[in-house]
């Protein structure tokens, strides 16, 4: 958990705080975290803890950051697989108690260019 924590957004940084490497080598770890809770359900809050740290981290990205609509294609690139790997995530694993975060990221404006519903849907 504090690897991805570490290495996607913090809740002090911008959109453009990381890049797509240090990005994908985070997300690597997200299947382990969804097995994990998978196969002990009752320690599945631990995971579940995380991912919400994480998708706060990400919206005070958002908010941090000064002017969403001149975001580069990469960084939106990169904040569209975080998010997206990270809601897909909460899916999995039933992280029902992470429902009033996950609808914070829809409340984004940035949201409706990163096709994250249609993303999530044609999974």
């Amino acid at each position: 958990c504090d690897f991805v924590l570490d290495n996607l957004y913090q809740a002090d940084s911008t959109v453009d705080a990381i890049d797509s490497h240090k990005a994908s080598n985070a997300l690597l770890v997200i299947p382990f975290m969804k097995r994990f809770a998978k196969e002990r359900p009752n320690d599945a809050d631990m995971v579940w803890n995380c991912l919400g740290l994480a998708i706060q981290n990400v919206i005070q990205a958002v908010d941090n950051s000064q002017n969403v609509a001149e975001i580069s294609e990469e960084d939106e690139s990169v904040l569209s697989d975080v998010l997206y790997s990270l809601l897909d995530a909460c899916i999995d694993t039933k992280a029902y108690e992470l429902m009033s975060i996950v609808e914070q990221v829809y409340e984004m404006p940035i949201v409706d260019s990163l096709n994250l519903g249609r993303r999530i849907a044609s999974e």
